[in-house]
């Protein structure tokens, strides 16, 4: 054998070789740092240090830099520096404006902010009848661009040339500022001026760069210039990076109104959180649509030589200037006139922001450097660089846990001019007081009359069905009387009687209504008095009131609300003035009702397919628009609108189209035709052609075919109309059904119209539908709605499982609608069928009042779209209660309708509603709780969850876990399949009895191991489960609380020791009913979960061995 010689330590190397973290550790901290560059003053000189990451963000910064070259040194898409920054890009709620009445779905990123100071504002607090808390807050919008200030900061600093002789110095703009007066004439700009850095952080960024220096310091009086030098290089990038990104300007852009635009009053709405915007239109525009922008310096914005001569080529050939390219350069927009017309606009050149990009450049070089430089250095000289990168990544660290969001608020308070004075936040008890006061906030002035709000294009009555769409007889009584107060408010003490007086109820009200609503009406009007006693507290302070409207000292001292407005209408109008608002106004009814029609109708007179313009001319020479012209003087708006609506009554066709698609006349064969019933191909023209000719035999002047009013070459207009669709046939005044097909009952029962998926919308929308049969003549000899007759109704609910209220009554969308209504309408699209594939989802968005984009091509990902925005608009549990096989996108989510379908009578599948009882047996259950269980039942009752969300394409869901023991084939003596070819699983889990499932797979074995896969039963957290206020107090009055019991302070608790017992046990019995379950994988320790199909709803029952034990919520991620 060898001989094995000793190791000698003394000949040993050691080598710390740090260059494999030096660009890669700690890039996301660096990154979250930079993002506070703009919001303190002189942060962009403290980044002089050795910054560990400069990989991750070399790639991050080289994404601002825009050209062809940048964009091949740092691919991906170019980011916008202010959403780079987090300075923008964040959705904002909801806005509602209460003169025009437009909505914003979606604000910007300063709505945003403002919504989320809102609802950190604890609010004064307004005593009152409580429900749920909503809190509404009122921001009275100051001044923001000063025209002097905004003039002189859009001018820029100005050059002093030399005086002429005998005369005073000349001043002339510098380019510079040329470009921010032309950014300045299209919308209002202003400089935000950045907070000054605490005493704390200026410590800490000098601490950061002095142990840099040092390090670097001490590895060149060590000669290892390895280190050295690399040190060097990371402060140089790192301090050239931060000076040059953090040199832009923070400025607020605002949005340019006219001059004379009435007040912008409006509110965000948020859920439960309110936020009331008044003021000019500018002030509130800047808020809702404004937002914060980077104006970075031309060195900055410089762009290459090839970027620069990207222009369009001249008539004459002829080359721009060498001054033009120069001025190009330098403001940013292209204004060689040889180029364009002199009256046309400037256009704009992307800037190219080259020198964010060599500073990317200079990170990335600083990487490669230290990988090849830093292992040749010494042990000590890696040690002081680790050294200086971990001071670095610290102080990034400390930077990056700055709530970046309260800075933004905070500047942006202060760039609004608000102040305490400016902006109060109430805490409201119910949704109605918050409707009302919103409604009385936002009324214009008392001195404004009520035919002087149309003008004003006030609406009260939208406002309030924004917060509150019931109809039923209480609530519109309600909602009468408020109005009536708001009419007749003018400011004066008998005014204010008066309204005090009409938010009480009458007797008469008393004996229409009935006990039980009478009772509800008198709780709403006590509302109402609470929020318009508020109003004057808030409006009109000086009033005296022995009433305490507020509990704070503050609010019953603030000062009146300062409307900056008075009416623009002047009290007399020449006939010719009033003309013309009277044009204007008819102008715009027929430009709304244009937009809610199909954007191509059939004139069944001629046979000649008109568009909207088209549709235009032909009103301006009816009859009905002669009328109205010659005495528009004497027309009021309703009866604008009764005859623009009576002209533009349309029909709409619904049929089967042909297996074979090219019979079918398409938008192709009937553009430019002067007439259909002139065309002889394709086959199904006749088929239009019957349709058209019975419309105008019915005086339907209009009529609409999918065929061939939709042109499906334009992407936007075909998606337009898929979105559109539903509310189509609703707004139609009548749908013609051709069933081609049918000739008696039984083919009626059989026609294949009923098995098609667009049919579904077609036959619930319409108000007024006829049924034709194959030969054209009626199917009920009725010219009422078929819908309507009796049989008709009878058979299609039993074709469709359509229940009979549903075809006349129904309401699309999700608001306020019943337990399982998601997996009913589902089921009622189960066994239909469509040509594409993702139709089976286009089909039911007008149905569930979801509006996502049209995507064909997607397929069957449509579907599992549609659920996650159904998702989104309902904590309707049903939507996850299916059966079959899950999508392959998603576990949770179905594959196909058909999974929704109902299963068959007498399965022993379906479980009795949720209802809350104290049973005798109930009554024990809380005494054979631990102490441990009832305070964790307790705070969960206080504290419930809020719901499931999807995060990294995977589903957070609150559940009841039963942990599975056992999981066995049901035939264990051979073949594994049952008689249908499916698998029959017997599963053991904790607390459950055992249950039987059927799978369409063959599931992985339960072994010992860390690699086995585990599975779980699982029931969804429903907060049915939680017991009214109402239960609970009767239960207490018949019982009484029991032990550990307590008072219900108008539904909100306020300790888990004042949870009743009752509720406990309430809550514990539903707990020990049986429920549907999901069965959940888990095929690796620590990974996700996967919900597993089966054939059958799964139905579990808790075990009856006595012993209670409460399993807590769990979170779990499924994917």
């Amino acid at each position: 054998m060898p001989h094995n010689h000793p190791i000698d330590i003394n000949t040993g190397h050691f080598d710390l070789d740090v260059s494999g973290v030096a660009g890669f550790f700690g890039g996301e901290e660096a990154i979250s740092a930079m993002q506070t560059i703009h919001l303190y003053r002189y942060r962009k000189w403290m980044g002089w240090y050795n910054s560990p990451g400069s990989w991750n963000v070399g790639k991050k910064f080289g994404m601002l830099a825009n050209s062809r070259w940048w964009d091949g040194l740092f691919p991906g898409p170019n980011e916008d520096p202010a959403k780079f920054f987090e300075l923008d890009g964040k959705r904002g709620p909801k806005y509602v404006a209460s003169r025009s009445g437009s909505v914003l779905e979606h604000t910007g990123h300063l709505a945003y902010l403002i919504m989320q100071m809102s609802k950190e504002e604890q609010g004064y607090h307004v005593p009152g009848r409580v429900t749920k808390r909503n809190k509404v807050t009122i921001i009275k919008t100051q001044p923001i661009f000063e025209q002097e200030e905004t003039l002189k900061e859009a001018d820029g600093p100005m050059e002093n040339t030399p005086a002429d002789e005998g005369g005073p110095p000349k001043e002339t703009r510098t380019k510079e500022g040329d470009r921010r007066k032309k950014k300045h004439e299209k919308e209002p700009v202003r400089e935000i001026l950045p907070h000054c850095d605490s005493k704390r952080r200026m410590l800490a960024a000098i601490l950061t760069i002095a142990v840099s220096f040092t390090t670097c310091a001490l590895c060149g009086w060590t000669y290892d210039w390895f280190c050295c030098s690399m040190i060097l290089l990371g402060i140089i990038s790192s301090g050239m990076s931060s000076f040059v990104i953090g040199s832009a300007s923070l400025e607020l852009q605002g949005v340019k109104t006219a001059p004379t635009a009435p007040p912008g009053d409006g509110m965000l709405m948020d859920g439960d959180d309110i936020v009331l915007l008044l003021g000019r239109e500018e002030n509130v525009a800047t808020i809702t649509r404004g937002k914060f922008t980077l104006d970075y310096q031309p060195w900055v914005r410089w762009r290459s030589r090839k970027e620069k001569r990207k222009r369009s080529v001249p008539v004459d050939r002829t080359e721009p200037t060498n001054s033009n390219r120069k001025n190009d350069l330098e403001t940013g927009v292209e204004n060689n006139p040889l180029d364009r017309d002199p009256n046309q606009e400037a256009i704009p050149i992307r800037d190219e922001y080259a020198a964010i990009g060599w500073c990317s450049l200079l990170l990335i070089i600083q990487l490669l450097g230290q990988l090849l430089l830093i292992p040749q250095g010494t042990l000590f000289g890696q040690i002081m660089f680790l050294s200086s990168f971990a001071a670095s990544w610290a102080y990034n660290l400390y930077l990056s846990s700055i709530e970046k969001e309260n800075i933004q608020q905070e500047l942006l308070l202060k760039i609004l001019n608000l102040d305490e004075q400016h902006m109060k936040t109430y805490n409201l008890g119910t949704r109605t007081t918050a409707a009302v006061f919103a409604c009385l906030m936002l009324q214009p002035p008392d001195t404004c009359t009520n035919s002087e709000w149309k003008k004003l294009g006030f609406k009260p009555e939208d406002i309030i069905r924004k917060f509150i769409p019931n109809k039923t007889p209480v609530w519109v009584t309600w909602r009468k009387k408020v109005l009536e107060v708001m009419r007749n408010r003018n400011g004066s003490r008998e005014s204010q009687n008066t309204c005090r007086n009409l938010l009480k109820m009458s007797d008469e009200e008393r004996r229409q209504l009935g006990p039980a609503d009478s009772g509800l009406l008198e709780k709403l009007l006590e509302d109402a008095q609470t929020a318009y006693d508020l109003a004057i507290k808030e409006q009109q302070p000086s009033v005296p009131d022995s009433a305490t409207i507020v509990e704070s000292p503050s609010a019953v001292t603030s000062s009146q609300f300062e409307v900056p407005y008075k009416s623009s209408y002047p009290e007399l109008l020449s006939d010719e003035a009033r003309a013309k608002k009277q044009e204007e106004l008819l102008d715009s009814i027929i430009d709304d009702t244009l937009g809610t029609i199909p954007v191509r109708l059939i004139d069944t007179t001629s046979g000649k397919l008109c568009s909207a313009g088209e549709l235009y001319a032909h009103f301006k020479e009816s009859r009905s628009y002669k009328e109205i012209e010659t005495k528009i003087l004497r027309t009021n708006e309703k009866a604008m609108k009764a005859a623009v609506d009576t002209f533009f009554e349309y029909a709409m066709f619904s049929h089967r189209w042909s297996t074979t698609v090219d019979d079918e006349p398409t938008y192709n064969h009937v553009k430019g035709e002067e007439s259909i019933y002139n065309l002889k191909t394709p086959p199904g023209i006749d088929k239009l052609q019957q349709f058209c000719k019975i419309a105008r035999e019915n005086q339907f002047r209009w009529a609409w075919s999918d065929t061939c009013c939709i042109d499906k070459a334009n992407n936007v207009e075909l998606q337009e109309s898929v979105m559109s669709m539903f509310s189509w046939y609703r707004s139609s005044s009548v749908t013609i059904v051709y069933l081609s097909d049918v000739t008696d009952e039984q083919s009626f029962r059989n026609s294949v119209w009923f098995t098609r998926g667009w049919t579904l919308q077609e036959l619930i929308a319409p108000r007024l539908v006829w049924f034709f049969k194959k030969d054209w003549t009626p199917y009920v000899d009725s010219k009422q709605n078929h819908k309507e007759d009796p049989q008709v109704v009878k058979i299609i609910s039993e074709i469709t499982s359509i229940d009979r209220t549903v075809l006349n009554q129904f309401v699309p969308g999700l608001r306020d609608v019943g337990p399982d209504e998601v997996k009913k309408r589902m089921s009622w699209l189960a066994s239909r069928r469509t040509t594409k594939i993702e139709d089976m989802a286009y089909c039911m968005m007008g149905i569930f009042g979801v509006h996502m984009p049209v995507l064909y091509g997607e397929r069957k990902n449509a579907f599992v779209r549609l659920q996650k925005e159904i998702m989104n608009l309902t904590d309707d549990l049903s939507l996850f209660d299916w059966v079959g096989e899950p999508s392959e996108f998603h576990s949770y989510f179905a594959s196909h309708p058909s999974c929704f379908a109902n299963p068959p009578a007498g399965s022993g599948r379906s479980l009795p509603k949720l209802s809350h009882s104290l049973s005798l047996q109930a009554k024990s259950l809380a005494s054979a709780l631990g102490s441990t269980a009832m305070i964790t039942i307790k705070k969960l009752l206080l504290d419930p969850p809020h719901g499931h969300f999807i995060a990294n394409g995977k589903m957070n869901i609150a559940l009841f876990v039963h942990e599975v023991t056992e999981l066995i084939p049901a035939d264990t003596t051979g073949s594994l399949l049952n008689d249908d070819g499916f698998i029959d699983y017997v599963i053991k889990a904790q607390g459950l009895a055992e249950v039987k499932i059927t799978t369409h797979r063959l599931l992985p074995g339960m072994v010992n191991g860390e690699d086995s896969p585990c599975y779980r039963l699982v029931r969804m957290w429903d907060s049915n489960l939680v017991p009214s206020e109402h239960t609970v107090k009767k239960a207490d009055e018949e019982i009484g609380s029991g032990s550990g019991g307590g008072e219900h302070h108008e539904g909100f608790i306020h300790s888990h020791l004042l949870v009743s017992h009752n509720t406990v046990n309430m809550f514990m019995e539903l707990i020990q009913k049986p429920f549907v379950a999901q069965l959940l994988i888990q095929r690796r320790k620590g990974g996700p979960y996967e919900r597993v199909g089966t054939r059958e709803r799964l139905i579990a029952v808790p075990s009856s061995s006595g012993y209670i034990n409460f399993r807590g919520i769990k979170i779990l991620s499924v994917r």
